[in-house]
């Protein structure tokens, strides 16, 4: 990420109506660039019955390795120093005794705290995961088990009743049947009743076959109650509302990932999840600079354009692959997830335009605002530098082990993360 310009009239502009369009359209073609390389997807092998994609060990290790040595260079060389740079100072750097300093250290720190309140609460480890949805097997299992004993209680003493009330009516059937000598059409026979009564005939079987309908014990039935369609209301109200909860238990499990299948999908989409939240971030002051820079000149706000279109295309593999991992039937889903973090790139710009110019004029009056974008960059290389340090890079070293080229793949990534960086940085 380059320097964002600090001169005042890129943030008061003209007001023109390019001054408005280009600064957009620049920062959305750097954030689609993030497509490039989510695209990757479509280019992995099938399965043989051709519903997944395959991700090997070592497509991992070197695209974890990537995102974590892109993040740590950006924080390092692009972030760092625009957010330590004090102009009037002599070295060209604030004291760390000074206020500034002490604002930049506590929103690195609140980035680092938002990573770890992420991880523990809304990404929990895969073991927590496995953990919880047993627990929760568990107790939906013993309230099962409670509803069934006190089913069968009721069943049993339903059956005991009916076959005390069965065996009365059969033998008035038997009488009947001794008096008359045969069977009339509105009698039921004596082995029918007798199997009511000994429990091995099904009354809905007798239903279906239209035997119990002629039978004097069915003759008489009961008149609907006058409150049934009110219950057939509540019972309505009852199942929108279950359906509610179900729809939002299941994305719940979506989102978390404890809907997969294995420990390792839910591994490589915590890693997914955690690289699009802090990318998203990342990509937020990105939009802020090509917008800044476009604001100053057109040339160089192309300049910028192209040099975070080139380490954009990384960010995109780096969130990709782990979410196709973890869900190898969706390479869409991959795709498109990897690519809406580029749009925080013109939704960044759109806050330059219409907000960074107050605070740019306000910076007379308040000489140290709280909510300058140096602030904010700390803030952002807070979470990259945690997330690559505690996610990344132990994740990509993992991976290594699976496969005898996987150290080759994993310094490959760390690597090639550095030299991308530390060029387009070079270059803008």
């Amino acid at each position: 990420m380059t320097s964002v310009p600090s001169t005042d009239t890129s943030m008061t502009g003209s007001g023109t109506d390019d001054d408005f369009w280009m600064p957009l359209i620049l920062s959305t073609i750097a954030g689609l660039s993030t497509c490039l390389g989510a695209a990757v997807v479509f280019c992995h092998p099938k399965t043989h019955d051709g519903t997944k994609r395959l991700v090997s060990s070592d497509t991992m290790a070197f695209s974890l390795a990537l995102a974590g040595s892109v993040m740590v260079t950006v924080s390092v060389i692009s972030i760092g120093p625009e957010c330590l740079h004090d102009p009037e100072s002599s070295s060209g750097y604030m004291s760390i005794f000074s206020i500034p300093f002490l604002q930049r250290a506590i929103s690195f720190a609140v980035g680092c705290l938002l990573y770890f309140g992420l991880s523990w609460f809304a990404f929990p480890e895969p073991e927590e995961l496995v953990g919880g949805a047993v627990g929760m097997f568990d107790s939906q299992q013993q309230q099962m088990d409670d509803d069934a004993s006190i089913i069968s209680e009721t069943t049993r003493a339903s059956v005991q009743t009916r076959k005390m009330s069965n065996t009365r009516h059969g033998t008035k059937a038997q009488r009947r049947f001794n008096n008359n000598g045969s069977n009339n059409s509105d009698t039921v026979s004596i082995s029918e009743h007798a199997s009511i009564a000994d429990g091995s005939c099904d009354t809905v079987a007798l239903l279906e076959k239209g035997i119990a309908s002629k039978s004097p014990i069915h003759r008489s039935s009961t008149p609907p109650s006058p409150t049934s369609s009110v219950v057939g209301d509540v019972s309505s109200s009852t199942n929108k509302k279950d359906d509610g909860q179900v729809f939002f238990h299941s994305l719940t499990r979506w989102s978390s990932g404890s809907d997969l299948d294995t420990k390792e999908q839910r591994r490589a989409w915590r890693v997914a999840m955690l690289l699009f939240v802090s990318l998203l971030f990342h990509n937020f002051p990105e939009g802020l600079a090509v917008a800044a820079s476009a604001l100053e000149s057109e040339k160089l706000g192309i300049t910028v354009t192209i040099g975070i279109m080139i380490h954009n295309i990384p960010e995109g593999i780096a969130i990709s692959i782990p979410c196709l991992m973890a869900r190898p039937d969706a390479p869409w889903l991959s795709f498109c997830l990897a690519s809406f973090s580029g749009l925080a790139e013109p939704f960044g710009a759109w806050v330059a335009l219409f907000f960074l110019r107050n605070i740019a004029k306000k910076e007379d009056t308040y000489k140290n605002p709280i909510m300058c974008m140096e602030n904010v960059l700390a803030f952002v290389a807070g979470i990259m530098i945690t997330v690559a340090l505690y996610e990344l890079f132990p994740e990509g070293k993992r991976h290594c082990t699976a496969s005898n080229n996987g150290m080759f793949w994993y310094a490959t990534g760390t690597i090639m993360g550095i030299v991308v960086m530390i060029l387009t940085e070079m270059g803008t």
